[in-house]
């Protein structure tokens, strides 16, 4: 894409071109340009001086200067008087005035002055344009005709003494003195030439392909993050790419790929704001510290920059203080810093547990009106390494981790940014392990995470969803290095599925967790992600990823469709992925919300539902953060309406009690510019009725007691045929049918034996009646994921499993526990050493299983079964038919023992 932008350049006499920025050119109502003459912009300060590489970029505090904005003041309040006669003011701009009039307080309005102010500077007259509102203007104000004698005459007047310019400048005067011994031509001394061409080719021109090289090489080098960073920044000074500058909060912006895009969250703004102002804010911990970069020269990335901070701003729910179009820089280290002081100025408050106050006399207001020392970053650097502004961002962020700790996320978002800014995936990997980076042993995992689940390389969606939905939940938690290599390396076993929003879902949860420790969240473990993969969970993990999905479309879709507003897509999903994962890992008390969904389909449709939720207005203007506030006429209003306001907590429909009326509970049904009525309902009397004059409401307190309440009847009725009845008096059928089978079909100690070492169930001597072993023990309704096994009764329209008593195994004399006899019988693979049988008995009316011996029992010989893997075996396989070559006796023998396996009922039918 080509970008074509409009530039005006302005040449003096030999001197080389300086590019003047669209922002600093305005017009007046007859379509006249006009240059702003702002004292600490860069190109005003070049053009005016000469000096290509200003060690002290900033004309606001040189004498010559200054009485330039004097004499336009001076000019605007002889002209309020009614002085219009500027006729001496040549003879008194830079003389020092006894008898100066009082200052005027500071930006008054002034009434009747015109569009332009004329003042003298040398033999020219130069029309000043004055403010719209014309209030007193600013110093930054002063906007003089974009014409060559005008601003010639300007440069004249500051270069007029080169070695008070000199030393304010910092320069040397040999270098100095090649500027300021030229004059003025006589024909045209400025050369003023409008310029179009493309904004990247504009701001790259002054970066050297050799620089680009040696910043590049810096980078990729080994040494410690902050040394690159100080060896960076010395060798863009060397080449007049970055400079030292006096810079005031109001004039600095948060660059818009701070923080992998994330910019600052307010919550951090102010959680670092308290810290300093608590211990004592320090200006000179921030001076020749701090970095930023100048906006963008092309127009349309100025605006981007802009836009997004307005945007941080409206999503900060009135926490960070707003962009007034006046900035020209952006942080790139000290972004939290600036952020809080410039709330302090704009008078904003912090979030809950944050209110902050600062008296006038404290160093922070020292900080905000006088400014301190940055460093500056040319903005053609951005245009020409567009990874550069993120690798400071990060090396400040390392450095600055002590108050605000670099979580898991941010890293991500480090890698992402800087694979989109032309890294290679290694190489942004090694950038962002660098610094004093606390979750650096999750490096590998989060590159993972970024290559395989972020949404893919165009943009990494899912990465910027977690980042906006983190920010407004104030979440800045670590994961931890075991639960963040558990999220990326969960085996699915699923060849066609690698489940990535459910990973996000789980990293959401684990984002917003309320409850922490160190830093850390705390709300699921390494178990409770490793339960996702277990095979009894595949259909429900499968359904959630599906819905997950599918959601996300819908979200993408309304996000293109600009129906809905951003945040409000955001936090609905999020709050749908955090719903999801809680449900799965059976941790929804852990979670924020208090509710507990039933299904998955149950959190689909409230999703559903809150999506809908949103207009399509709530997408031109960001109310959803801003409670409803009405205008109230109170000359106007009625009693009920002063009443309510001056009674807040009363509401119609809400419960009240009061001393008069002792425990009672009323409701308020009714305000009138008489009274208030309240209601109370009794159990069994009729309804009372309280009328309370309107100057008695404040004795009314709110209450969270509840109004006496009869059940219905026909709820009443119901109550002995609840589910829950119903099937606990299933259990317990089931549980008496068993003690009374076992009763039946008891087995004494003069028939069995028990035996340890090894465990087993024997015949104490020859049996050759039918025994009945009965599984008595506890009945526990079945779990529809449960497996198929033996031990399962159908009954009362539920499936119920039997699991042991506690067995007294060690054979100990007063033990509380029991001896089943079922429960001692061990199975076996081998069906030559069968010599027990599944079978089944009927007791009231109840199918129970059981095992029973087939064929008469040896003297000492042990109870076994088939188990359940030789039997399926068998079943699978069949039983083979004797070859020919089979000798005819074992064959008859085989099948013998085939018919003594089988029950006796089914011998008898035979």
């Amino acid at each position: 894409m080509v970008t074509i932008d409009s530039h005006v350049v302005v040449k003096y006499q030999n001197e080389p071109f300086v590019a003047i920025p669209q922002y600093l050119i305005v017009e007046s109502s007859s379509g006249q340009k006009f240059l702003q003459m702002r004292a600490s912009s860069l190109p005003i300060v070049q053009l005016l001086t000469g000096a290509k590489n200003p060690s002290r970029a900033s004309l606001t505090f040189y004498e010559p200067f200054k009485k330039l904005h004097e004499s336009r003041n001076k000019a605007m309040d002889r002209y309020a008087n009614g002085d219009e006669d500027q006729g001496d003011e040549a003879n008194q701009l830079f003389e020092d005035q006894d008898g100066e009039a009082q200052r005027q307080p500071r930006r008054h309005k002034i009434q009747n002055l015109p569009e332009t102010i004329n003042i003298h500077v040398g033999n020219a007259i130069i029309p000043c344009l004055l403010p719209e509102d014309r209030r007193r203007p600013k110093a930054a104000d002063l906007a003089v005709p974009l014409e060559s004698n005008t601003i010639g005459a300007i440069i004249d007047h500051v270069r007029a003494k080169v070695e008070e310019l000199e030393a304010h400048m910092q320069q040397p005067k040999k270098k100095m003195s090649s500027f300021y011994t030229m004059s003025l031509g006589p024909d045209c001394p400025v050369l003023l030439l409008p310029l179009l061409a493309s904004s990247k080719l504009l701001a790259m021109a002054g970066v050297p392909e050799k620089v680009v090289q040696e910043v590049e090489a810096m980078m990729s080098s080994t040494a410690p993050v902050n040394t690159k960073v100080d060896q960076i920044v010395q060798l863009l000074r060397t080449h007049g790419l970055a400079h030292d500058q006096v810079l005031t909060p109001s004039q600095i912006l948060v660059h818009p790929e701070n923080r992998g895009k994330s910019m600052v969250s307010y919550y951090d703004v102010w959680s670092k704001g308290s810290q300093m102002t608590s211990v004592g804010f320090q200006p000179k911990l921030l001076d020749g510290q701090t970095i930023c970069t100048q906006m963008a020269t092309a127009e349309t990335k100025r605006l981007a920059q802009v836009q997004a901070n307005r945007q941080l701003v409206s999503e900060a729910k009135g926490h960070l203080a707003p962009v007034s179009g006046q900035e020209g820089f952006l942080s790139l280290a000290g972004s939290h810093s600036v952020a809080f002081l410039r709330c302090l100025q704009a008078g904003i408050q912090g979030p809950e547990g944050y209110h902050v106050a600062v008296a006038k006399s404290d160093p922070a207001w020292r900080a905000i009106e006088q400014g301190w020392c940055w460093i500056v970053l040319a903005a053609s650097i951005e245009e020409a390494m567009p990874q550069l502004p993120n690798f400071i961002q990060h090396a400040a962020n390392s450095s600055n981790s002590i108050s605000k700790a670099i979580n898991e996320l941010e890293v991500a978002l480090h890698v992402a940014t800087a694979f989109e800014k032309g890294l290679s995936l290694p190489d942004a990997i090694q950038q962002a392990s660098q610094g004093d980076v606390r979750c650096r042993a999750s490096v590998p995992a989060i590159a993972k995470f970024v290559q395989n689940f972020g949404g893919g390389s165009q943009g990494f969606p899912l990465l910027h969803f977690l980042a906006n939905f983190g920010k407004q939940f104030n979440a800045t938690l670590l994961v931890g290095t075991e639960l963040m290599s558990t999220l990326v390396s969960l085996d699915f076993k699923q060849a066609t599925c690698i489940f990535p929003m459910l990973r996000v879902a789980a990293w959401a949860t684990m984002l917003t967790s309320p409850k922490s420790q160190d830093g850390f969240s705390r709300i699921l473990s390494t178990n409770d992600l490793q339960k996702l993969k277990a095979p009894g969970m595949l259909d429900q993990v499968t359904q959630a990823e599906n819905m997950l999905q599918e959601a996300w479309k819908v979200q993408q879709d309304l996000l293109v469709e600009q129906t809905h507003h951003a945040s409000h897509l955001t936090k609905c999903f999020g709050r749908f992925a955090v719903r999801v994962c809680l449900f799965l890992t059976n941790k929804q008390r852990a979670g924020r919300e208090t509710k507990h969904w039933q299904s998955l389909q149950a959190i689909l449709t409230a999703y559903t539902k809150e999506i809908q939720d949103s207009s399509a207005g709530d997408a031109i203007a960001d109310h959803s953060m801003t409670p409803n506030m009405q205008v109230t006429d109170v000359l106007a209003a009625s009693n009920k309406t002063i009443a309510m306001l001056q009674n807040n907590h009363m509401e119609l429909g809400k419960l009240y009690t009061t001393k008069d009326h002792g425990a009672k509970v009323f409701k308020l049904t009714d305000v009138t510019d008489d009274h208030a009525t309240m209601t109370h309902k009794p159990l069994f009397q009729d309804e009372e009725e309280v009328h309370v004059p309107l100057q008695k409401l404040p004795m009314w307190k709110a209450t969270k007691a509840m109004m006496p309440m009869l059940c219905p009847q026909d709820l009443a009725r119901e109550g002995m045929t609840a589910k829950l009845l119903l099937e606990e008096r299933a259990r317990s059928e089931v549980q008496l049918a068993l003690h009374r089978a076992a009763e039946k079909h008891h087995v004494d100690a003069q028939t069995i034996a028990f035996g340890q070492n090894p465990q087993g169930l024997f015949a104490i001597k020859t049996i050759r009646k039918t025994i009945r072993l009965v599984p008595l023990g506890t009945v526990n309704k079945a779990k529809s994921t449960a497996k198929e096994t033996k031990l399962l009764i159908q009954h009362g329209g539920h499936s119920w499993t039997i699991g042991p008593f506690r067995q007294n195994a060690q054979f100990e004399a007063d033990s509380a526990f029991c001896l089943i006899p079922y429960f001692w019988c061990k199975p076996t693979s081998e069906t030559s050493e069968v010599t027990m049988v599944h079978s089944t008995v009927v007791e009231s009316g109840i199918t129970i299983p059981c095992l029973e011996n087939p064929a008469p029992l040896e003297q000492h010989q042990p109870l076994l079964f088939l188990a359940a893997h030789a039997e399926a075996s068998e079943a699978d396989h069949g039983e083979p038919e004797p070859s020919e070559a089979e000798p005819k006796a074992k064959a008859k023998a085989k099948a013998k023992a085939k018919e003594q396996s089988e029950p006796p009922s089914k011998r008898a039918k035979k």
